[in-house]
């Protein structure tokens, strides 16, 4: 299982930030700091498809699967469960991009697919910390420290991220805000996969 997982996390790394990463070079027009990943995936986009099915699709899949793993391998606690049920919102945010594509620009308001798409993906951004806080708490409690201060780590980068891309003040930095909240949550799966002791002190 532990192979599995590490797998899943690599595959989660590649189609969350390498795919995303890739296709922003490939639009000239686009600006990585200014513009949100969701609108790589627009309506319109030049590569929208891929970006919809080559990032959105295999992230949402490739995201539960690493939490089911997380949970499944690691000492179970009440703390855990509640944590991994709350990071499924992240799940649905993904999932919900590839049905509610938004549109050019990703404004505020528009189509009902952009309304649709804002709603699901406010909520992973909503879920995710307060996941990851008790996740770190379960860590703690197992005397995983390294990974228990990941959790908090990333935990406030994705409030950071989150009320930055919020801000309008901060509108030609929303996407990297964007990326410091989605990216750290990527990286941070990648991290337990490779650092999780089946088998801790409680």
């Amino acid at each position: 299982m532990n192979s599995v997982f590490r797998l899943t996390a690599m595959l989660l790394f590649a189609t969350g930030i390498v795919v995303p990463t890739v296709l922003g070079v490939l639009w000239p027009e686009y600006n990585w700091t200014e513009n949100y990943l969701s609108e790589l995936g627009a309506n319109g986009a030049p590569h929208g498809i891929w970006m919809t099915y080559g990032g959105f699709l295999p992230v949402s899949i490739f995201w539960t699967l690493s939490i089911a793993l997380l949970y499944l391998r690691a000492p179970k606690s009440g703390s855990l469960l509640a944590g991994a049920c709350l990071l499924l919102g992240t799940s649905i945010s993904y999932f919900g991009a590839v049905f509610f594509r938004c549109d050019l620009g990703c404004p505020i308001e528009g189509s009902e697919s952009q309304l649709m798409h804002n709603l699901l993906g406010v909520i992973g951004y909503l879920t995710a910390p307060p996941a990851l806080i008790l996740i770190g708490l379960h860590f703690n409690k197992t005397s995983q420290k390294l990974l228990s201060v990941l959790s908090f780590l990333t935990a406030a980068l994705c409030v950071v991220g989150f009320l930055g891309m919020a801000s309008p003040e901060n509108a030609a930095f929303k996407g990297l805000f964007q990326r410091m909240a989605d990216f750290s949550l990527f990286g941070w799966v990648f991290a337990v996969a490779f650092l999780l002791r089946q088998r801790a002190t409680v």
